[in-house]
């Protein structure tokens, strides 16, 4: 009777789990979803070590070819990846304050901030020294910076040497400056003159060593005999007589005014 009740119990067992293999799917319950791809090793060991960034398959593909060999074995990735870190002594103090970098002394493993501060840096004006240069028109004790420093322009005459050119209305050689024989320029060629339309003076345009003729306006009488008068200004050199009139005219007559002038050349 025991013989009878287990064999009936083995052959109900083995028709229960024949039925559940039969029941069950070897098929998969759908496609692999977008994105459960993965690096592969090699993957992680050049982006640990050369920082090679790669993306992932986006689904999961089948491999191309039989199973292989891997590139690094598991103690080379290691001991690849440890010596880099290694060679990584920065900690906060080294690095700026604010800056974020990545720590390998250990204790103080992983993303640290920096704690250095990096003082500004000076400006510096450099000081230039030169020895100043001197005129070189004969008798000058005057320089270029001198010269500059005035407004004028340094003019080179050619054999007779260098000097300071001035502009201006009216213009003549600063105190402590002297007219370089008879360098100038004038506003026009002819200007001036005297009640009567006489006496005009002239000069050059251009500026060169060329003597100009200035006549000064003086005093003037209304006859003769008072045109000796005349004697009583500052440097009275010349009187003349009106045509078809009655006034004799007094001028100053002087070389090189600074009436008109529109540029001198100094030492």
């Amino acid at each position: 009777m025991k013989r009878v009740t287990v064999a009936a119990v083995s052959v109900m067992f083995a028709v229960g789990l024949c039925g559940m293999v039969i029941a069950g799917s070897l098929d998969s319950p759908g496609a692999p979803s977008v994105g459960s791809g993965m690096h592969t090793i090699g993957q992680l060991y050049d982006y640990l070590n050369s920082g090679t960034a790669s993306s992932i398959p986006s689904g999961f593909q089948e491999p191309a070819g039989t199973p292989g060999p891997t590139m690094k074995t598991m103690e080379e990735i290691y001991q690849d990846i440890k010596a880099k870190f290694d060679d990584c002594e920065a900690t906060a103090a080294n690095v700026e304050s604010g800056v974020h970098f990545f720590s390998a002394v250990p204790g103080n493993w992983g993303v640290q901030t920096g704690t250095l501060v990096v003082p500004p840096t000076p400006t510096i004006t450099p000081t230039i020294t030169s020895t100043p240069i001197a005129l070189t028109w004969a008798g000058t004790t005057h320089s270029e910076n001198e010269c500059v420093a005035l407004g004028g322009t340094v003019y080179d005459t050619g054999a007779t040497g260098t000097i300071c050119k001035l502009s201006g209305s009216n213009i003549g050689c600063s105190t402590g400056w002297t007219q370089a024989e008879s360098w100038q320029s004038y506003g026009s060629t002819i200007w001036g003159g005297d009640a009567c339309g006489l006496h005009k003076s002239t000069g050059s345009i251009d500026f060169q060593n060329t003597s100009s003729n200035c006549n000064l306006s003086g005093s003037y009488c209304f006859n003769q005999s008072q045109a000796w008068n005349c004697a009583s200004n500052p440097k009275p050199e010349l009187w003349a007589t009106c045509v078809n009139c009655a006034q004799f005219n007094c001028v100053d007559v002087a070389s090189n005014c600074s009436w008109n002038r529109v540029a001198v050349g100094c030492y």
